[in-house]
């Protein structure tokens, strides 16, 4: 960026300088870089493009905030102040919704790796815009918020709710299918791609925001849309299995397996889910794997 900087008083021009600049940071081209590590973009984004975008919302801001300082009525004055970031924070929130919409899944790979590949690459871009937006942030925002408004959010925030609104909600059910079933071939004892299925499930973590606290832990999201679903498909993988497996084992080797099941559910596959999920997943494993056979494994001892 190596124009000018806009008028500071003007939306317009203030907005097509800085969405070329947004564009780049948060990486149009996904094919290109999607791998990018946060290190990495900040060498490929300009120091010079990152402070003129810094500055030109810095200058904006600043100038409504000067003008409604002129208005002698307390009434005139509280509303004028609303202007000091809103224009900016509403065009911004549109171009994060139409932005995340005309996302493309390539032809060779699943949705599990399309999403991903382009969640990874949209949370380091949206790290990088919440400081280039950091006025904002710090100052209408968080007087808006201040104020009530629980609908506003930080940049790095409003990035996420974007994402949900957009990309995580239409497409849960699938997303959530996908990891599952990937699950299932590693527990079937196939190789699968465990960065994939952890950034997934993480980005469950962090799609849950409580709009009331955005500091508060909020599991909501993750415990209805992904460990419900767990737990309901691990309980149905191991009743198959476990009905099998003693139709042509002893129940001494069944339990010798059992074990080592719960051992690797417990300490190998815990690296994919969160701490909340241990108890809930030994409990179901546990009634499963041995509750559910207790009465048979009565009867086979008696039968000695």
């Amino acid at each position: 960026m190596s124009e000018s900087l806009p008028r500071s008083d003007d939306l317009e021009a203030t907005w097509n300088f800085i969405e070329p600049a947004i564009n780049q940071i948060l990486g149009r081209d996904g094919n290109n870089t999607s791998n990018l590590s946060s290190k990495r973009v900040d060498k490929v984004l300009s120091p010079t493009m990152y402070m003129e975008v810094y500055t030109a919302i810095y200058n904006y801001c600043v100038n409504k905030s000067r003008s409604s300082g002129q208005f002698n009525n307390d009434r005139q004055s509280n509303q004028s102040s609303i202007l000091v970031g809103s224009e900016i924070y509403r065009k911004l929130k549109n171009f994060l919704k139409e932005y995340i919409t005309n996302f493309k899944q390539n032809n060779n790979e699943t949705f599990l790796q399309f999403y991903v590949r382009r969640w990874k690459r949209f949370t380091i871009g949206a790290i990088f815009l919440n400081h280039a937006f950091d006025y904002m942030n710090r100052y209408w925002v968080q007087k808006e918020r201040s104020d009530g408004k629980r609908d506003i959010f930080d940049v790095n925030t409003l990035c996420l709710m974007s994402w949900k609104d957009v990309m995580f909600d239409p497409n849960c059910e699938l997303l959530t299918n996908e990891i599952l079933e990937q699950i299932t071939l590693e527990r079937d004892g196939n190789t699968i791609q465990r960065n994939n299925v952890t950034s997934a499930i993480k980005s469950f973590v962090a799609l849950g925001i409580d709009p009331q606290d955005l500091k508060k832990l909020n599991l909501n999201v993750y415990i209805q849309n992904f460990e419900k679903p767990l737990l309901k498909r691990t309980q149905e993988y191991y009743e198959n299995f476990s009905n099998e497996y003693l139709n042509t084992h002893s129940v001494t080797e069944y339990i010798f397996e059992a074990r080592n099941i719960i051992y690797r559910e417990e300490e190998t596959m815990a690296m994919y889910w969160d701490e909340h999920t241990r108890k809930p997943l030994s409990e179901t494993l546990n009634t499963v794997l041995i509750t559910n056979h207790a009465a048979r494994w009565k009867k086979s001892l008696l039968s000695f």
